[in-house]
């Protein structure tokens, strides 16, 4: 090959448009970019690893915090009203043993009005607690003895149950082929008061009050992709297969909402696999048709986490997912059910366990999402922090 003078002016020339263009996309990236930080991130752990957060007022001063759980440390993140938060304080350590998420949840165990925590551990001969709030932020744990015959869930498998017009929350624990609630007796001990047998391992379970009437229905995806209901009234309410919409025996998020704005709950489940039929479909259980009210198709995401609630203020409930690579997506409502997918933010590192909460800017409060994430910086050794970011 013969290299005229030509050719060397047209190469400089490449390679001089490269150079221009790498800058500028590094200016981008260094300034404008870096500009659309999220509105707030609390440093957690390092080298530590954190498996699910929940948001409530824990110490009655109107304002959202947040309970973050991992292997070996459960703590709380106090919001403040200077807008901002508060350094994590950790409440319990060593609530979960194994190395394995065993997940909380947050009720009032006790009727005295305030956000307590229930954790299950891993097997050992105290496998539950319960963190009891005093109502200022400040937590005393009790351990319960009784629970060395149970096998204990799995994450994403303890779930909080009303039993009527009852004043302390129960639990709901989903085992292999079962769900166990423990209500307290009357020497304050968690004792199964009512035991559903399932035909299948159930994978994903949550709980809400579908029908009104003051008792949580039991939502489980099973191992067979069967979505089952159950109600404490009723028994068996709903099933359906859903293995055309995940993936096969994974292990889908669940999540409730009133999608279509006709009064009633719905109950959505989302592939968590980067499948190409990946999607997040709503069923109506109370009409009993296994026909979906809606469904997003969003074939080669990989979801970390699902939640719902009027993120736009707008008066309809929208959806927020959590992804593998390192988005955030919001799935904004029409208040008919047609769902449009809107990029909230991308740049995190793994982030998941989405949640929605209200943040203080100003004199206002502003809903925004919350997940947990790792660093992005190679010096940081892994450590997580939450994110907080809300919409522009």
């Amino acid at each position: 090959m013969f290299v005229t003078g030509r050719t060397r002016t047209v190469a400089a020339l490449l390679v001089c448009t490269v150079l221009i263009v790498s800058l500028v996309s590094w200016v981008y990236l260094t300034y404008f970019a870096a500009s659309r930080r999220p509105s707030h991130t609390v440093p957690l752990g390092r080298g530590l690893v954190y498996t699910d957060l929940d948001v409530a007022d824990l110490n009655g001063d109107g304002l959202d915090d947040v309970i973050v759980a991992g292997f070996s440390t459960l703590e709380v993140v106090f919001q403040n009203r200077t807008g901002g938060f508060e350094n994590p304080k950790v409440i319990a350590t060593g609530f979960i043993e194994d190395n394995f998420g065993r997940g909380f949840v947050l009720g009032d165990f006790n009727a005295d009005g305030f956000v307590d925590v229930f954790s299950a551990r891993a097997a050992s001969v105290n496998p539950v607690f319960v963190a009891f709030n005093d109502g200022a932020g400040g937590f005393a744990h009790r351990e319960y003895h009784n629970f060395s015959e149970w096998s204990l869930p799995g994450s994403r498998g303890i779930f909080p149950f009303h039993s009527g017009n009852a004043s302390v929350t129960s639990v709901g624990l989903a085992s292999d082929y079962s769900i166990d609630v423990l209500s307290q007796n009357e020497t304050g001990a968690f004792v199964p008061t009512v035991h559903y047998s399932l035909s299948e391992i159930p994978h994903s379970a949550i709980t809400e009050d579908l029908d009104g009437d003051g008792w949580s229905e039991i939502i489980v995806v099973q191992y067979d992709d069967n979505l089952t209901v159950v109600s404490p009234t009723r028994g068996l309410w709903f099933w359906t297969n859903v293995s055309q919409y995940v993936g096969p025996n994974e292990f889908p998020w669940l999540t409730v909402a009133d999608i279509d704005g006709d009064g009633i709950k719905d109950v959505g489940v989302a592939s968590n696999q980067a499948y190409h039929r990946g999607a997040l479909v709503f069923f109506s259980v109370v009409s009993g048709t296994d026909e979906p009210v809606t469904s997003v198709e969003y074939g080669g995401l990989a979801v970390t986490g699902v939640t719902s609630g009027d993120f736009d203020e707008d008066g309809d409930e929208d959806i927020v997912l959590s992804s593998l690579g390192g988005s955030i997506f919001v799935l904004v409502n029409d208040q008919t059910g047609e769902l449009t997918c809107e990029l909230l933010y991308s740049g995190l590192k793994d982030p998941h366990s989405p949640a929605l909460m209200r943040i203080r800017a100003g004199e206002q409060l502003r809903p925004a999402v919350i997940v947990i994430s790792q660093t992005q910086e190679w010096y940081d050794l892994n450590e997580m922090q939450l994110v907080v970011i809300w919409k522009d």
